[in-house]
Protein backbone atom coordinates (compact mmCIF):
# COMPACT_ATOMS: atom_id res chain seq x y z
CA UNK A 1 0.00 0.00 0.00
CA UNK A 2 1.26 3.49 -0.82
CA UNK A 3 1.93 5.20 2.50
CA UNK A 4 1.45 8.76 1.28
CA UNK A 5 -1.88 7.79 -0.26
CA UNK A 6 -2.95 6.15 3.00
CA UNK A 7 -2.01 9.29 4.89
CA UNK A 8 -4.20 11.38 2.66
CA UNK A 9 -7.06 8.97 3.26
CA UNK A 10 -6.63 9.29 7.02
CA UNK A 11 -6.47 13.05 6.98
CA UNK A 12 -9.51 13.28 4.71
CA UNK A 13 -11.44 10.95 6.98
CA UNK A 14 -10.42 12.97 10.00
CA UNK A 15 -11.54 16.18 8.36
CA UNK A 16 -14.90 14.65 7.51
CA UNK A 17 -15.53 13.53 11.03
CA UNK A 18 -14.21 16.65 12.70
CA UNK A 19 -16.65 18.72 10.70
CA UNK A 20 -19.45 16.17 10.89
CA UNK A 21 -21.00 14.52 13.90
CA UNK A 22 -18.67 11.56 14.40
CA UNK A 23 -15.00 11.10 15.16
CA UNK A 24 -12.45 8.58 13.95
CA UNK A 25 -12.56 4.96 15.20
CA UNK A 26 -14.67 2.61 17.37
CA UNK A 27 -15.04 -1.06 18.34
CA UNK A 28 -16.36 -3.58 15.82
CA UNK A 29 -18.55 -6.45 16.81
CA UNK A 30 -16.99 -9.72 15.57
CA UNK A 31 -15.76 -11.52 18.70
CA UNK A 32 -16.49 -8.50 20.91
CA UNK A 33 -18.77 -8.70 23.96
CA UNK A 34 -21.39 -6.60 25.69
CA UNK A 35 -20.23 -4.83 28.82
CA UNK A 36 -22.11 -5.65 32.03
CA UNK A 37 -23.80 -2.72 33.86
CA UNK A 38 -21.25 -2.58 36.70
CA UNK A 39 -18.20 -3.66 34.72
CA UNK A 40 -16.83 -0.37 33.36
CA UNK A 41 -18.14 2.56 35.45
CA UNK A 42 -15.39 4.79 34.07
CA UNK A 43 -16.47 4.71 30.38
CA UNK A 44 -18.25 7.84 29.10
CA UNK A 45 -19.75 9.00 25.80
CA UNK A 46 -19.89 12.52 24.32
CA UNK A 47 -23.09 14.08 22.96
CA UNK A 48 -23.84 17.37 21.26
CA UNK A 49 -26.84 19.20 22.72
CA UNK A 50 -29.64 21.13 21.06
CA UNK A 51 -31.17 24.56 21.70
CA UNK A 52 -33.20 23.10 24.58
CA UNK A 53 -29.96 21.85 26.17
CA UNK A 54 -30.93 18.23 25.57
CA UNK A 55 -28.86 15.60 23.83
CA UNK A 56 -29.40 15.49 20.09
CA UNK A 57 -30.66 12.06 18.96
CA UNK A 58 -27.80 11.86 16.47
CA UNK A 59 -25.38 13.88 18.58
CA UNK A 60 -23.02 11.08 19.74
CA UNK A 61 -19.48 11.70 18.55
CA UNK A 62 -16.80 10.24 20.87
CA UNK A 63 -15.88 8.02 23.80
CA UNK A 64 -13.75 8.73 26.86
CA UNK A 65 -12.94 7.57 30.38
CA UNK A 66 -12.86 8.92 33.93
CA UNK A 67 -9.63 8.98 35.93
CA UNK A 68 -11.18 10.80 38.90
CA UNK A 69 -14.60 12.36 39.69
CA UNK A 70 -13.79 15.56 37.78
CA UNK A 71 -11.42 14.44 35.01
CA UNK A 72 -12.22 12.77 31.67
CA UNK A 73 -9.45 11.54 29.36
CA UNK A 74 -10.17 11.43 25.63
CA UNK A 75 -8.56 12.18 22.26
CA UNK A 76 -7.63 15.77 21.40
CA UNK A 77 -9.45 15.50 18.07
CA UNK A 78 -12.65 14.78 20.04
CA UNK A 79 -12.38 18.25 21.57
CA UNK A 80 -12.02 19.69 18.08
CA UNK A 81 -15.04 17.66 16.95
CA UNK A 82 -17.09 19.12 19.81
CA UNK A 83 -16.84 22.51 18.10
CA UNK A 84 -19.54 21.29 15.71
CA UNK A 85 -22.09 21.77 18.51
CA UNK A 86 -23.06 24.80 20.56
CA UNK A 87 -22.10 22.71 23.56
CA UNK A 88 -21.86 19.07 24.55
CA UNK A 89 -22.32 16.82 27.57
CA UNK A 90 -20.47 13.79 28.93
CA UNK A 91 -22.62 10.77 29.83
CA UNK A 92 -21.63 7.89 32.09
CA UNK A 93 -23.45 4.92 33.65
CA UNK A 94 -24.61 3.61 30.30
CA UNK A 95 -24.14 0.09 28.95
CA UNK A 96 -27.13 0.24 26.57
CA UNK A 97 -28.09 3.15 24.33
CA UNK A 98 -31.54 3.13 25.96
CA UNK A 99 -30.03 4.00 29.38
CA UNK A 100 -30.36 7.68 30.27
CA UNK A 101 -27.14 7.65 32.29
CA UNK A 102 -25.58 10.29 34.50
CA UNK A 103 -25.17 13.51 32.52
CA UNK A 104 -22.06 15.55 33.29
CA UNK A 105 -21.36 19.06 32.05
CA UNK A 106 -17.82 19.85 30.82
CA UNK A 107 -16.36 23.01 32.33
CA UNK A 108 -13.15 23.31 30.31
CA UNK A 109 -10.58 21.14 28.52
CA UNK A 110 -6.83 21.07 27.90
CA UNK A 111 -4.49 19.50 25.36
CA UNK A 112 -0.95 20.31 24.26
CA UNK A 113 1.12 19.79 21.11
CA UNK A 114 -1.62 17.99 19.19
CA UNK A 115 -0.80 17.74 15.47
CA UNK A 116 -4.04 17.37 13.50
CA UNK A 117 -2.10 16.23 10.42
CA UNK A 118 -0.11 13.36 11.94
CA UNK A 119 -2.38 12.92 15.01
CA UNK A 120 0.67 13.00 17.27
CA UNK A 121 -0.17 14.06 20.83
CA UNK A 122 -3.81 13.01 20.39
CA UNK A 123 -4.72 13.30 24.07
CA UNK A 124 -6.96 15.70 26.01
CA UNK A 125 -8.35 16.14 29.51
CA UNK A 126 -11.79 17.53 30.32
CA UNK A 127 -12.68 19.09 33.67
CA UNK A 128 -16.31 18.67 34.77
CA UNK A 129 -18.56 21.10 36.60
CA UNK A 130 -20.20 18.40 38.65
CA UNK A 131 -18.30 15.33 39.86
CA UNK A 132 -19.13 11.91 38.50
CA UNK A 133 -20.52 9.41 40.99
CA UNK A 134 -18.73 6.41 39.51
CA UNK A 135 -17.90 3.49 41.78
CA UNK A 136 -14.34 3.32 40.40
CA UNK A 137 -11.92 5.28 38.20
CA UNK A 138 -9.05 4.29 35.94
CA UNK A 139 -5.52 4.73 37.26
CA UNK A 140 -2.56 6.10 35.30
CA UNK A 141 0.17 3.42 35.15
CA UNK A 142 3.91 3.70 35.39
CA UNK A 143 5.97 2.32 32.50
CA UNK A 144 6.78 -0.79 34.53
CA UNK A 145 3.12 -1.41 35.32
CA UNK A 146 2.09 -0.85 31.71
CA UNK A 147 4.76 -3.27 30.45
CA UNK A 148 3.25 -6.04 32.58
CA UNK A 149 -0.32 -5.33 31.53
CA UNK A 150 0.35 -5.01 27.79
CA UNK A 151 1.13 -8.73 27.64
CA UNK A 152 -1.90 -9.72 29.74
CA UNK A 153 -4.79 -9.33 27.29
CA UNK A 154 -5.72 -5.65 27.74
CA UNK A 155 -9.22 -4.67 26.63
CA UNK A 156 -10.57 -1.94 24.37
CA UNK A 157 -13.96 -0.41 25.30
CA UNK A 158 -16.19 1.68 23.08
CA UNK A 159 -19.52 2.91 21.76
CA UNK A 160 -18.56 3.03 18.08
CA UNK A 161 -20.17 1.60 14.99
CA UNK A 162 -20.23 -2.07 14.06
CA UNK A 163 -18.29 -3.39 11.10
CA UNK A 164 -21.55 -2.87 9.19
CA UNK A 165 -21.36 0.85 10.06
CA UNK A 166 -24.43 0.69 12.28
CA UNK A 167 -24.74 2.59 15.56
CA UNK A 168 -23.97 0.55 18.63
CA UNK A 169 -26.88 -0.37 20.89
CA UNK A 170 -24.56 -1.57 23.63
CA UNK A 171 -21.21 -0.65 25.10
CA UNK A 172 -18.76 -3.26 23.77
CA UNK A 173 -15.35 -4.59 24.72
CA UNK A 174 -12.75 -6.69 22.93
CA UNK A 175 -9.34 -8.07 23.91
CA UNK A 176 -6.54 -6.62 21.79
CA UNK A 177 -3.07 -7.77 20.84
CA UNK A 178 -0.11 -5.47 20.31
CA UNK A 179 0.61 -4.80 16.61
CA UNK A 180 3.36 -2.18 16.76
CA UNK A 181 5.44 -3.54 13.89
CA UNK A 182 2.37 -3.75 11.65
CA UNK A 183 1.44 -0.18 12.61
CA UNK A 184 4.93 1.02 11.69
CA UNK A 185 4.51 -0.56 8.24
CA UNK A 186 0.98 0.77 7.79
CA UNK A 187 1.32 4.36 9.06
CA UNK A 188 4.26 6.51 8.09
CA UNK A 189 4.22 8.68 11.24
CA UNK A 190 3.61 5.91 13.78
CA UNK A 191 5.92 6.27 16.80
CA UNK A 192 5.94 3.37 19.27
CA UNK A 193 7.33 5.64 21.99
CA UNK A 194 4.12 7.67 22.00
CA UNK A 195 1.62 5.32 20.38
CA UNK A 196 0.44 1.69 20.51
CA UNK A 197 -0.76 -0.36 17.53
CA UNK A 198 -3.52 -2.86 18.43
CA UNK A 199 -5.79 -5.35 16.71
CA UNK A 200 -7.32 -8.78 17.12
CA UNK A 201 -7.54 -11.62 14.63
CA UNK A 202 -10.58 -13.79 15.28
CA UNK A 203 -10.82 -17.55 14.79
CA UNK A 204 -12.98 -17.07 11.68
CA UNK A 205 -10.35 -14.91 9.99
CA UNK A 206 -12.03 -11.55 10.68
CA UNK A 207 -10.49 -8.74 12.71
CA UNK A 208 -11.97 -6.88 15.72
CA UNK A 209 -10.76 -3.49 16.80
CA UNK A 210 -11.87 0.13 16.54
CA UNK A 211 -14.37 1.79 14.20
CA UNK A 212 -16.07 5.17 13.81
CA UNK A 213 -17.23 6.60 17.15
CA UNK A 214 -14.73 5.11 19.59
CA UNK A 215 -12.17 7.89 19.33
CA UNK A 216 -10.97 8.73 22.81
CA UNK A 217 -12.10 5.35 24.13
CA UNK A 218 -10.04 3.57 26.79
CA UNK A 219 -7.60 0.70 26.34
CA UNK A 220 -7.60 -0.90 29.78
CA UNK A 221 -5.30 -3.24 31.68
CA UNK A 222 -5.73 -4.90 35.05
CA UNK A 223 -3.08 -5.34 37.71
CA UNK A 224 -4.24 -7.17 40.82
CA UNK A 225 -7.64 -5.57 41.59
CA UNK A 226 -6.97 -2.19 39.94
CA UNK A 227 -7.75 -1.08 36.39
CA UNK A 228 -5.37 1.18 34.47
CA UNK A 229 -5.66 3.35 31.38
CA UNK A 230 -3.02 2.15 28.92
CA UNK A 231 -4.10 3.96 25.77
CA UNK A 232 -6.68 6.21 24.11
CA UNK A 233 -8.12 5.44 20.66
CA UNK A 234 -6.66 7.88 18.11
CA UNK A 235 -7.09 6.63 14.51
CA UNK A 236 -7.30 3.66 12.17
CA UNK A 237 -7.59 2.88 8.50
CA UNK A 238 -10.20 5.32 7.22
CA UNK A 239 -11.56 3.06 4.45
CA UNK A 240 -13.51 0.67 6.63
CA UNK A 241 -13.73 -0.92 10.06
CA UNK A 242 -12.48 -4.35 11.12
CA UNK A 243 -9.65 -4.44 8.57
CA UNK A 244 -6.29 -6.08 8.98
CA UNK A 245 -4.72 -2.67 9.61
CA UNK A 246 -4.04 -1.94 13.29
CA UNK A 247 -5.77 0.80 15.22
CA UNK A 248 -3.41 3.37 16.73
CA UNK A 249 -3.76 4.47 20.35
CA UNK A 250 -2.10 7.31 22.20
CA UNK A 251 0.25 5.69 24.74
CA UNK A 252 -0.69 6.99 28.21
CA UNK A 253 2.65 6.34 29.92
CA UNK A 254 4.35 8.71 27.47
CA UNK A 255 2.16 11.51 28.84
CA UNK A 256 2.07 10.54 32.50
CA UNK A 257 3.79 13.72 33.74
CA UNK A 258 1.73 15.90 31.41
CA UNK A 259 -1.50 14.34 32.69
CA UNK A 260 -0.45 15.05 36.27
CA UNK A 261 0.36 18.67 35.38
CA UNK A 262 -2.93 19.24 33.55
CA UNK A 263 -4.98 17.65 36.35
CA UNK A 264 -3.37 20.00 38.85
CA UNK A 265 -3.96 23.01 36.58
CA UNK A 266 -7.62 22.10 36.13
CA UNK A 267 -8.14 21.57 39.86
CA UNK A 268 -6.51 24.92 40.66
CA UNK A 269 -8.61 26.63 37.99
CA UNK A 270 -11.80 25.06 39.35
CA UNK A 271 -10.93 26.32 42.82
CA UNK A 272 -10.08 29.80 41.51
CA UNK A 273 -13.44 29.95 39.76
CA UNK A 274 -15.12 29.05 43.07
CA UNK A 275 -16.92 26.11 41.50
CA UNK A 276 -18.66 24.30 44.33
CA UNK A 277 -21.06 21.38 44.49
CA UNK A 278 -22.87 21.43 47.81
CA UNK A 279 -25.17 18.51 47.17
CA UNK A 280 -25.23 15.49 44.86
CA UNK A 281 -28.45 16.67 43.23
CA UNK A 282 -27.62 14.88 39.99
CA UNK A 283 -27.95 11.51 41.72
CA UNK A 284 -31.67 11.96 42.20
CA UNK A 285 -33.48 9.25 40.29
CA UNK A 286 -36.68 7.28 40.73
CA UNK A 287 -34.67 4.70 42.67
CA UNK A 288 -32.57 7.26 44.55
CA UNK A 289 -34.81 10.31 45.12
CA UNK A 290 -34.32 13.46 47.13
CA UNK A 291 -35.53 12.91 50.69
CA UNK A 292 -38.37 15.32 51.55
CA UNK A 293 -38.90 17.20 54.79
CA UNK A 294 -42.41 17.11 56.25
CA UNK A 295 -44.09 19.87 58.26
CA UNK A 296 -47.29 21.58 59.33
CA UNK A 297 -48.24 25.24 58.80
CA UNK A 298 -49.87 27.45 61.43
CA UNK A 299 -53.32 26.60 60.08
CA UNK A 300 -52.51 22.86 60.44
CA UNK A 301 -52.14 22.43 56.68
CA UNK A 302 -49.47 19.86 55.92
CA UNK A 303 -46.65 20.16 53.43
CA UNK A 304 -43.50 18.44 52.29
CA UNK A 305 -40.44 20.12 50.87
CA UNK A 306 -37.38 19.05 48.90
CA UNK A 307 -34.15 21.07 48.74
CA UNK A 308 -31.75 20.69 45.81
CA UNK A 309 -28.41 22.51 45.89
CA UNK A 310 -26.77 23.42 42.61
CA UNK A 311 -23.30 23.89 41.21
CA UNK A 312 -22.08 27.43 41.94
CA UNK A 313 -19.13 29.27 40.48
CA UNK A 314 -17.58 32.69 40.13
CA UNK A 315 -19.86 34.46 37.64
CA UNK A 316 -19.73 38.01 36.30
CA UNK A 317 -23.03 38.72 38.02
CA UNK A 318 -23.55 36.69 41.27
CA UNK A 319 -27.30 37.34 41.19
CA UNK A 320 -27.44 35.10 38.11
CA UNK A 321 -25.83 32.13 39.87
CA UNK A 322 -28.55 29.89 41.28
CA UNK A 323 -27.48 27.94 44.35
CA UNK A 324 -30.62 26.39 45.84
CA UNK A 325 -34.07 25.25 44.75
CA UNK A 326 -36.82 24.28 47.16
CA UNK A 327 -39.92 22.49 45.90
CA UNK A 328 -42.84 22.52 48.34
CA UNK A 329 -46.14 20.70 47.97
CA UNK A 330 -49.05 21.90 50.12
CA UNK A 331 -52.50 20.59 50.81
CA UNK A 332 -54.89 22.24 48.33
CA UNK A 333 -56.18 25.51 49.83
CA UNK A 334 -58.66 27.88 48.20
CA UNK A 335 -56.92 30.99 46.97
CA UNK A 336 -53.40 29.61 47.32
CA UNK A 337 -51.01 27.77 45.08
CA UNK A 338 -50.55 24.16 46.09
CA UNK A 339 -47.02 23.90 44.66
CA UNK A 340 -44.24 26.47 45.23
CA UNK A 341 -40.75 26.45 43.74
CA UNK A 342 -38.26 28.79 45.44
CA UNK A 343 -34.99 29.88 43.82
CA UNK A 344 -32.06 31.42 45.69
CA UNK A 345 -28.95 32.85 44.08
CA UNK A 346 -25.53 33.65 45.54
CA UNK A 347 -26.67 37.26 45.76
CA UNK A 348 -30.23 38.31 46.62
CA UNK A 349 -32.41 39.29 43.68
CA UNK A 350 -33.66 42.56 45.18
CA UNK A 351 -33.76 44.78 48.24
CA UNK A 352 -36.65 46.42 50.04
CA UNK A 353 -39.09 44.07 48.36
CA UNK A 354 -38.23 45.25 44.86
CA UNK A 355 -35.95 43.50 42.41
CA UNK A 356 -35.30 41.04 39.61
CA UNK A 357 -35.13 43.44 36.66
CA UNK A 358 -33.82 46.24 38.89
CA UNK A 359 -31.25 43.95 40.53
CA UNK A 360 -29.81 42.91 37.20
CA UNK A 361 -29.75 46.46 35.87
CA UNK A 362 -27.38 47.53 38.63
CA UNK A 363 -24.48 45.63 37.10
CA UNK A 364 -25.43 44.74 33.57
CA UNK A 365 -27.86 47.35 32.30
CA UNK A 366 -29.98 44.43 31.05
CA UNK A 367 -33.33 42.95 31.91
CA UNK A 368 -33.77 39.50 33.42
CA UNK A 369 -35.59 36.37 32.37
CA UNK A 370 -36.49 33.13 34.11
CA UNK A 371 -37.46 29.91 32.38
CA UNK A 372 -38.44 26.75 34.22
CA UNK A 373 -39.06 23.42 32.53
CA UNK A 374 -40.85 20.59 34.34
CA UNK A 375 -40.91 17.05 33.00
CA UNK A 376 -42.42 13.74 33.95
CA UNK A 377 -39.49 11.76 35.30
CA UNK A 378 -40.84 8.62 33.66
CA UNK A 379 -41.55 10.12 30.23
CA UNK A 380 -38.90 12.47 28.93
CA UNK A 381 -40.95 13.86 26.04
CA UNK A 382 -43.67 15.21 28.33
CA UNK A 383 -43.06 18.70 29.74
CA UNK A 384 -44.37 22.16 30.54
CA UNK A 385 -42.45 25.44 30.63
CA UNK A 386 -43.02 28.57 32.75
CA UNK A 387 -41.22 31.71 31.63
CA UNK A 388 -41.08 35.44 32.36
CA UNK A 389 -39.01 38.31 30.93
CA UNK A 390 -38.53 41.42 33.08
CA UNK A 391 -37.74 44.89 31.79
CA UNK A 392 -34.50 46.58 32.84
CA UNK A 393 -36.05 48.65 35.63
CA UNK A 394 -38.95 46.39 36.50
CA UNK A 395 -39.83 46.12 40.18
CA UNK A 396 -40.98 42.60 40.94
CA UNK A 397 -42.72 42.40 44.33
CA UNK A 398 -44.65 40.01 46.53
CA UNK A 399 -47.78 40.76 44.48
CA UNK A 400 -46.23 38.79 41.65
CA UNK A 401 -46.63 38.65 37.88
CA UNK A 402 -48.20 36.02 35.66
CA UNK A 403 -45.80 33.74 33.79
CA UNK A 404 -46.19 32.42 30.26
CA UNK A 405 -47.12 28.73 30.19
CA UNK A 406 -45.94 26.64 27.22
CA UNK A 407 -46.69 23.00 26.48
CA UNK A 408 -43.72 20.90 25.37
CA UNK A 409 -43.45 17.43 23.88
CA UNK A 410 -47.16 16.90 23.36
CA UNK A 411 -48.23 17.55 26.96
CA UNK A 412 -51.57 19.35 27.41
CA UNK A 413 -52.02 21.46 30.54
CA UNK A 414 -55.30 21.40 32.43
CA UNK A 415 -57.94 24.10 32.34
CA UNK A 416 -56.86 25.51 35.70
CA UNK A 417 -53.18 25.74 34.80
CA UNK A 418 -51.38 29.00 35.56
CA UNK A 419 -48.12 30.08 37.15
CA UNK A 420 -47.03 33.28 38.90
CA UNK A 421 -43.63 34.68 39.80
CA UNK A 422 -43.08 36.46 43.14
CA UNK A 423 -40.21 38.09 44.99
CA UNK A 424 -40.43 37.80 48.77
CA UNK A 425 -38.96 40.13 51.37
CA UNK A 426 -35.82 38.00 51.62
CA UNK A 427 -35.06 38.38 47.92
CA UNK A 428 -36.09 34.83 46.99
CA UNK A 429 -37.86 34.18 43.69
CA UNK A 430 -40.91 31.93 43.99
CA UNK A 431 -42.86 30.26 41.19
CA UNK A 432 -46.35 29.32 42.33
CA UNK A 433 -48.44 26.85 40.35
CA UNK A 434 -51.04 24.07 40.67
CA UNK A 435 -50.84 20.35 40.15
CA UNK A 436 -53.16 20.74 37.16
CA UNK A 437 -50.16 22.23 35.30
CA UNK A 438 -47.81 19.38 35.93
CA UNK A 439 -47.12 16.18 33.97
CA UNK A 440 -47.18 13.20 36.32
CA UNK A 441 -46.99 15.14 39.65
CA UNK A 442 -45.82 11.99 41.44
CA UNK A 443 -42.50 12.00 39.56
CA UNK A 444 -41.31 15.41 38.34
CA UNK A 445 -37.92 16.60 37.15
CA UNK A 446 -37.22 20.35 37.12
CA UNK A 447 -34.69 22.60 35.41
CA UNK A 448 -34.37 26.39 35.71
CA UNK A 449 -32.61 28.89 33.46
CA UNK A 450 -31.94 32.37 34.84
CA UNK A 451 -30.36 34.97 32.60
CA UNK A 452 -29.87 38.41 31.20
CA UNK A 453 -29.49 38.68 27.46
CA UNK A 454 -25.75 38.21 27.95
CA UNK A 455 -25.36 35.88 30.96
CA UNK A 456 -27.15 32.57 31.36
CA UNK A 457 -27.03 30.12 34.25
CA UNK A 458 -28.84 26.86 33.60
CA UNK A 459 -29.48 24.75 36.64
CA UNK A 460 -29.07 21.91 37.35
CA UNK A 461 -26.94 22.17 34.20
CA UNK A 462 -26.86 21.25 30.54
CA UNK A 463 -29.11 18.24 29.89
CA UNK A 464 -29.45 17.63 33.63
CA UNK A 465 -32.63 17.71 35.67
CA UNK A 466 -33.14 17.86 39.42
CA UNK A 467 -35.62 15.46 40.92
CA UNK A 468 -37.79 13.52 41.01
CA UNK A 469 -40.23 15.41 43.23
CA UNK A 470 -43.58 13.96 44.32
CA UNK A 471 -46.13 16.75 44.69
CA UNK A 472 -49.29 14.63 44.60
CA UNK A 473 -50.27 14.63 48.27
CA UNK A 474 -48.16 16.13 51.07
CA UNK A 475 -50.37 14.84 53.90
CA UNK A 476 -48.80 12.21 56.18
CA UNK A 477 -50.19 10.18 59.01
Amino acid sequence: MNLSSLRRVLVAALAIFLFGTTAVSAITFPDSKKVLPTEAPWVVSFWGIDSQFDRQPDGFFCTGSLIDPYTVVTAAHCIEAAANFESYVVVRNQTASSDHGQVLMPRTSRYYDFDSNTLAGDLALIDLYNPASASAYLKIPTKAQAKKMLVQKPVLFGWGQTEKQRSAKFLRKVVQGIFNSEAESEYRDFDAKYQIGVNRKNSNGTYSSACFGDSGGPFVGRLHSSYFLLGVVSFGNADECATKAPVVLTRITAYRNLIRTIRNELADNRQAQEVDVSNLHFRNTLTNPIVPDFGTLSDDSKYRMWTANFVTELMDNPVSDLKTMRVTAYEPMNGFWDVAIDLESKEVFGTDGCGFGEAWNRDSGLGAQLSMQIRAATKWTTAVQFSYVADVDECLTSEGVQMTVSELGGFEVGDQCSAWLYLDEDGILTVGTVRDCLPNPSALNIRAALSTYAITDIEPGFDMWSGPFDVTDPATD
